[in-house]
């Protein structure tokens, strides 16, 4: 739609749209914190970030990496540990994860 917007010169509404896409970031976010092991609330959150990073104006995601950091240090470690058992289930968590960590500039150590 937004390539369409702009084929068609259609000027869009930056701060009505970063207002929309910012609290749907963050309520997602609040979601994946309270359920941070669900694998499709982790996948919504990074789709949603990635459609942020896309736009032509910024969008403020400091409590989307807010989240992310603290599901970060809280969970992130041992589930890296049980991808390096051979858990399968960690280790899609864990890719999406980082790709997470990727899309919001958020360092992974």
């Amino acid at each position: 739609m937004l390539d369409e917007a702009e084929r068609l010169k259609i000027p869009l509404d930056g701060p009505a749209l970063e207002f929309a896409l910012r609290r749907t970031i963050e309520r997602l976010a609040r979601y994946l914190a309270e359920n941070p092991t669900t694998l499709p609330l982790l996948e919504n959150l990074n789709t949603a970030v990635t459609l942020a990073r896309s736009i032509p104006f910024p969008v403020d995601l400091w409590e989307a990496q807010h989240v992310f950091y603290d599901i970060s240090c809280a969970l992130y470690p041992r589930m890296r540990e049980e991808m390096e058992r051979g858990d399968a289930a960690a280790e899609a968590w864990t890719a999406r994860f980082r790709l997470l960590s990727e899309n919001l500039s958020v360092r992974l150590d």
